[in-house]
């Protein structure tokens, strides 16, 4: 946690909110009315309204290729346009290389049978 917003009763509605959101990866918006009233029977002196966005911070998805030839080069780039991180693997160090996938995020240039079984997609989550 960086900084506060405000108040303990709002601060406290937010955090419990911010846990539905890390739960359910759904983003969720909060208005709180702080008019006199409510600022006051609350201890919230500065009364007026604070909305409040909460949105997931979710991690980039993989793309797993395995095979890093003409058509592999291609799909690579669509997927990272697309938003996701290319991973290539191949067993030929003159396909599975950094200057022809710049865009991968990892590139592996091995037996697949010695990357798939220390690959994270084959790995149960916990």
């Amino acid at each position: 946690m960086a900084g506060t917003i405000g108040g303990g009763c709002v601060e406290a509605d937010v955090w419990s909110a911010a846990r539905e959101v890390m739960e359910t990866e759904k983003p969720k918006r909060l208005t709180f009315n702080l008019g006199q009233d409510a600022a006051y029977d609350n201890g919230l002196i500065c009364g007026g309204q604070l909305d409040v966005f909460i949105e997931p911070v979710l991690p980039t998805p993989r793309a797993f290729i395995f095979g890093a030839g003409h058509i592999s080069k291609s799909l690579s780039k669509i997927a990272a346009m697309a938003g996701f991180a290319p991973v290539i693997i191949d067993d030929r160090e003159s396909f599975a290389n950094r200057e022809r996938f710049p865009e991968a995020e990892e590139v592996h240039a091995a037996e697949y049978e010695d990357v798939f079984p220390s690959s994270p997609s084959t790995k149960p989550a916990t």
